[in-house]
């Protein structure tokens, strides 16, 4: 929710404040993501199980407050109105769905090349016992951290895209929690820890919102 928060509003502030182009803002929101998932990771991660769930859910409320109090510079409450991708509405929703395809096929790459090596291994072998793996030598706080930092690199950059397609982001739509509980909810039904289960899950779950009539 952080990272997806502040990669909108990276994108945002660039394009509307700077005049910068959408693709290097989106090349600057990925940057963010990262340092900013390193920075709060390295307290964060060294907790566990509620611990960490609480803390990481109270960094995005505070995050989101402060936007919420930087008028100036991210339009507070009232939030940022970006300007639209040239061409005509299909036209833009076709490039906007061809970016974000490129970034799952991406960010799947990476998580299948990343299963496969060391790092992988060191997550599979925290995620299955964490002490264990901690007495057998694994810095485990070293090796979240590392998966953090690439998940802020990728969720930074879908919420770089997502808020130039909405061309409008405001704290309390970008910082939704709602958003992470739809990631749970994806996982649940897919399977955490594998690289095809996050695929599985979001289809599975935007079938359902459709059948349901809830995403028509």
């Amino acid at each position: 929710m952080i990272f997806f928060g502040l990669g909108g509003y990276t994108v945002g502030i660039l394009m509307v404040k700077t005049r910068f182009p959408f693709l290097p803002s989106l090349f600057a929101a990925a940057i963010v993501g990262i340092i900013v998932a390193i920075l709060i990771g390295i307290p964060l991660l060294r907790l566990r199980g509620h611990y960490f769930a609480l803390a990481s859910l109270g960094a995005a409320e505070a995050v989101r407050q402060i936007m919420d109090n930087l008028t100036d510079l991210c339009g507070g409450a009232m939030g940022l109105t970006l300007p639209q991708m040239p061409g005509t509405p299909e036209q833009g929703n076709m490039a906007f769905y061809y970016l974000l395809f490129a970034l799952l096929i991406v960010s799947f790459a990476a998580t299948y090349f990343i299963s496969r090596n060391r790092l992988g291994y060191a997550l599979k072998a925290i995620k299955a016992n964490e002490e264990a793996a901690d007495a057998m030598g694994i810095n485990t706080t070293y090796y979240k951290v590392v998966a953090w930092a690439l998940s802020g690199l990728f969720t930074a950059m879908a919420g770089g895209i997502s808020a130039y397609w909405y061309t409008f982001i405001e704290p309390a739509t970008v910082f939704d929690v709602v958003v992470v509980v739809k990631l749970f909810v994806i996982l649940l039904l897919g399977g955490a820890g594998t690289v095809m289960g996050p695929l599985y899950g979001a289809f599975i779950f935007e079938v359902s919102l459709r059948s349901s009539g809830v995403g028509s």
